[in-house]
């Protein structure tokens, strides 16, 4: 199952909203308006996919992708990143 709400103006979304799904397989938020890193932990371990291209987050917390272990594909390209935690990508292959 796909989630897509892009393009919607969203500046925050509760996380507990999107783990009430849980077959989604890729979630799209690109074209936003978020500022900070969404929670990953709390959504489905079923989630191939997450864009959050061009938004305006500018920092990612360690440990986000902690218990997504089928992510395969992760957008963030076109936001204001500054600080990525070294070994967070550690568990994708």
């Amino acid at each position: 199952m796909n989630l897509s709400i892009s393009d919607n103006m969203i500046r925050n979304l509760d996380p507990k909203i999107l783990s009430r799904s849980p077959h989604l397989g890729n979630i799209f938020l690109n074209n936003n308006q978020l500022t900070a890193m969404l929670n990953l932990s709390a959504i489905s371990r079923t989630v191939m996919m997450v864009s959050l291209d061009n938004n305006k987050i500018g920092e990612v917390p360690a440990g986000f992708l902690q218990n997504l272990t089928h992510l395969v594909q992760l957008g963030l390209s076109g936001n204001k990143i500054k600080h990525f935690p070294g070994r967070t990508l550690v568990h994708i292959c």
